[in-house]
């Protein structure tokens, strides 16, 4: 009793939230987030993060430098990421992740596609600018021979004496 179908629980939880972004489309999600709340283009810009391959402070260890790894699914994996026990141990994370791109989509539509796609290839036209530009000046919290950088205190998300970004003109 009192029970319901998945998805209408999916719609209540999503419901209660004015914004949730897919971690699989930022591009698109900051976008979206960028028309809705009436913000430039320049105020979702950001350095990206350090990728695979490169040395990052790992967890909240601030004295351990250490190599960000690539993402990988272990042998096996996948086929229980498709099987039907993956779907009814997690039905619904995934009903809820289905109704965020719905959302996403109704959302996209009430505003505009020629609207929001124009807003996307601007964004992804400055985030080229800010990859050239200023990616090569950015210094990470850890070098790339694994030492720390000197002076944390001058460290946001955007890296160390990340100045670039917010001098950068468009």
């Amino acid at each position: 009793k009192g029970l319901r179908r998945p998805s209408s629980i999916a719609n209540a939880i999503v419901a209660e939230y004015d914004f949730i972004g897919l971690v699989e489309k930022p591009d698109e999600s900051l976008v979206l987030m960028q028309l809705l709340l009436g913000l430039d283009t320049e105020d979702i810009l950001y350095n990206p993060s350090p990728h695979a391959g490169t040395i990052s402070l790992w967890k909240d260890n601030k004295d351990v430098c250490e190599e960000v790894q690539k993402e990988y699914v272990p042998n096996g994996a996948q086929g229980y990421f498709d099987s039907n026990e993956f779907y009814d141990h997690n039905d619904i994370d995934i009903e809820i992740h289905q109704e965020v791109e719905r959302v996403h989509e109704a959302t996209i539509e009430k505003i505009g596609r020629d609207k929001f796609n124009e807003a996307l290839r601007i964004y992804r036209s400055e985030m080229m600018v800010v990859e050239k530009q200023c990616l090569p000046t950015v210094e990470y919290k850890c070098n790339e021979a694994g030492k720390r950088w000197k002076d944390l205190n001058n460290c946001d998300k955007n890296g160390c004496d990340a100045k670039c970004l917010s001098s950068l003109k468009l």
